[in-house]
């Protein structure tokens, strides 16, 4: 329950948990029942019935009334509800059992006639209990054998207690029905009150009080008018700054859909004048001089009053800003560690190619006998300094095109070129790898008009060639790859790379594309790579705006396909 805090005392209201005020038709639905009880036992009195029969029959049946009007105060309680509707139940079985089930009985529609003041919950929960207690009764009464009446009672006393049950009872009932009237006028217009003369705009929430706690009213420039005691209590406002402090002195850096929005004072009074509910963050800062209090972010939601001003209710979202900025960080962390693994790789990569092409020309040179023969031995090892020098060279230029790649340091030159022409030229680069492995290669390429692409001519062969060397490497002795290339629909030009290899498990298909991993079948070649060709090649493609599938099964090949746009991607 939150209590909101006027300028004037007498402006302060209770707000019940569901948003609406009790404590006065609770207090008036009881009033009127002993009224009626009082005024049906004063014109028994006049009409000549015993006082003394009558005084504690009508103290007993005002007993639920009483209870109420002295606990309409705390009425927002559960325990105060429930003894309530307990009460009103206990004085039904009490008449029932010391008077005549019939038609005594009709009291117990007073409980539910109760609960409906409390929450529409309860109502329910009420009739039921209603229901079986008059069911246990009438059990009691119509087969229980004789009862003993609680006070002997004549004729003209028990005529008078049924007539005056009766005619109570449909007297509270309908004065129920006009206080959950007004329940529901009030919770239609906001739930509840603020002071004697505001009430909240129909589109405020009715649970707005109990569940945020931070309630402030303003009028419509914005001045503090009232807060509730959480709200005083978080930026340090004391009584004597309503109607003096504005919440342009609490509320900074307004912000609505990432947009500046100027200070709040302009927002309420936008939201008064077009009579909408609103809400955006703020900056909730402490009043000067106040060191308790601390800046927090918060929600608010401005809902204008049917009068005039709003009420603003305040949302704490410091602990999840919070969270999402340390997330922010540590995304911003791992990008930034991430670009600096690149940019080293991309700077290593490239100081070692120059070495390395001074060792693979000198080996050239010695494999040449340019200076003279070599002895047998000599010779060997001179072609095998070239051949590991050039595998390494190899390596290191995937390294380093990753490297920019994910920098996004990699930049494409497209030109308009033949793509048949380029397949032809990687095939006769990669021929002498798939001769000396014993491999069949197969070039399919459509006769007739040439294959026009306008991409990086560069990428494309690298594309090509990364393909054709691992279809290569896992063919065995033997083995068979066709290379296809041609126009498709739309635009596209296809690639496609089928060998008669080993093969993927459906395991290490969902695998390809990730840097630096190697099918299980790698580690059974003599020649071992980095595990970047895939991966380089799904890069350059997503570069270009293609698609790259790959099909493998083990011991069945695998079949490689790129699709190119023959224009590039707007």
């Amino acid at each position: 329950m939150a209590n909101i805090t006027h300028a004037t005392p007498s402006n302060a209201a209770s707000i019940t948990a569901n948003g609406v005020a009790t404590a006065g038709p609770l207090r008036w639905v009881s009033l009127i029942w002993i009224a009626a009880m009082a005024g049906a036992a004063i014109v028994a009195y006049l009409n000549g019935l015993s006082l003394k029969g009558l005084l504690p029959l009508t103290i007993a049946a005002m007993a639920p009334a009483i209870l109420g009007l002295v606990l309409s105060p705390i009425s927002d309680r559960e325990w105060v509800r429930v003894t309530l509707i307990l009460a009103w139940i206990g004085l039904a079985i009490a008449a029932c059992l010391g008077i005549g089930f019939l038609p005594m009985a009709l009291l117990f529609f007073c409980a539910p006639a109760m609960a409906a003041l409390f929450r529409r919950e309860m109502l329910i929960e009420a009739m039921v209990l209603s229901a079986l207690s008059a069911l246990a009764v009438y059990a009691i009464t119509r087969w229980g054998g004789a009862v003993v009446q609680a006070m002997p009672l004549g004729g003209e006393l028990t005529a008078w207690a049924k007539t005056t049950a009766i005619a109570s009872t449909f007297v509270s009932l309908i004065a129920s029905v006009f206080a959950m009237s007004g329940q529901s006028n009030a919770e239609l217009s906001g739930g509840g009150q603020l002071g004697n003369d505001s009430r909240l705009a129909p589109r405020a929430s009715p649970d707005a009080f109990a569940s945020a706690g931070d309630v402030y009213d303003v009028d419509e420039d914005g001045m503090i008018l009232g807060a509730s005691n959480l709200a005083m209590r978080q930026i340090g406002l004391l009584p004597d700054d309503f109607g003096a402090k504005s919440v342009d002195d609490v509320f900074t850096r307004v912000n609505r859909n990432s947009d500046n929005g100027g200070a709040l004072s302009d927002v309420i009074r936008t939201a008064v004048i077009m009579g909408h509910r609103k809400t955006l963050r703020a900056q909730l800062s402490p009043l000067d001089g106040d060191s308790s209090a601390i800046e927090r972010d918060v929600v608010l939601m401005i809902a204008p009053k049917t009068d005039a001003g709003a009420h603003i209710f305040m949302t704490d979202i410091s602990t999840e800003v919070a969270q999402i900025r340390q997330l922010e960080q540590g995304r911003d962390a791992a990008q930034s560690a991430a670009d600096g693994k690149s940019l080293f790789f991309a700077g290593v990569s490239h100081e070692l190619r120059t070495p390395l092409n001074a060792i693979i020309g000198f080996s050239d040179m010695m494999r040449s006998r340019l200076f003279g023969p070599l002895p047998g031995k000599y010779s060997e090892y001179a072609d095998l300094i070239h051949d590991s020098g050039q595998h390494m060279l190899d390596l290191i230029g995937d390294v380093l095109d990753v490297s920019k790649i994910d920098a996004g340091k990699y930049s494409l030159d497209y030109d308009d070129f033949d793509a048949a022409d380029v397949l032809r030229s990687s095939m006769k680069m990669i021929r002498p790898s798939a001769d000396a492995a014993q491999v069949v290669l197969e070039t399919k390429i459509e006769d007739g008009m040439p294959i026009m692409l306008r991409a990086d001519r560069r990428a494309v062969r690298q594309i090509l060639l990364n393909l054709l060397s691992n279809a290569v490497k896992f063919s065995p002795k033997g083995g068979h790859v066709i290379v296809r290339a041609e126009a498709a629909a739309a635009g596209m030009v296809v690639f496609s790379v089928k060998d008669s290899g080993s093969g993927m498990s459906a395991a290490e298909l969902e695998t390809i594309g990730a840097p630096y991993v190697q099918a299980e079948s790698a580690g059974l070649i003599e020649t071992r790579g980095s595990g970047l060709g895939l991966s380089l090649v799904k890069s350059l493609v997503d570069l270009h705006g293609g698609q790259f599938d790959i099909k493998s099964a083990k011991n069945k090949g695998t079949f490689a396909q790129v699709i190119l746009p023959s224009e590039p991607p707007v």
